[in-house]
């Protein structure tokens, strides 16, 4: 029983600091959140979707990392990492299914407002980038299935 309060505080942390990240972008002003051109290159001009797409780019790449500052400041070893629309959170404690479970449930309960706008679509559990034991679930974004 001791293992189930220690991995239902962690999954409530993850879900605490994941909302936090999120709000402190959703405060952003956008115009904050343009990607930069490059002037050194001559291109074609991006297309709006591209833009957009470049500006949710760095918007997810910015809530990996701030994740990943905050629960390691809270002293667990995550890894937190995004690819595309995939959010990627590793680290041990993800090993006992019952904590990878409550994980997914959290996120799912906040991936309508905190995660599917900024393109997140799925979220990949594991042990580690490397072990083999790793889940990808969707997050059942409103619109996406």
């Amino acid at each position: 029983m001791g293992w189930n309060v220690i991995a239902l505080t962690f999954v409530v942390l993850v879900v605490a600091a994941l909302v936090a990240v999120v709000n402190k972008w959703q405060s952003t002003p956008a115009a904050e959140l343009q990607p930069q051109p490059r002037v050194e290159m001559p291109a074609p001009e991006p297309t709006p979707k591209e833009l957009e797409q470049a500006r949710l780019a760095k918007v997810r790449l910015s809530i990996a990392v701030q994740l990943r500052q905050t629960l390691n400041d809270a002293g667990y070893d995550i890894t937190v990492g995004e690819v595309g629309p995939t959010l990627l959170l590793h680290g041990d404690v993800y090993k006992d299914t019952t904590t990878r479970v409550e994980s997914l449930e959290m996120l799912r309960s906040i991936a309508n407002d905190r995660l599917c706008p900024w393109g997140f679509r799925q979220v990949n559990i594991g042990a580690g980038l490397f072990s083999g034991s790793d889940y990808t679930y969707p997050l059942h974004c409103a619109g996406q299935e």
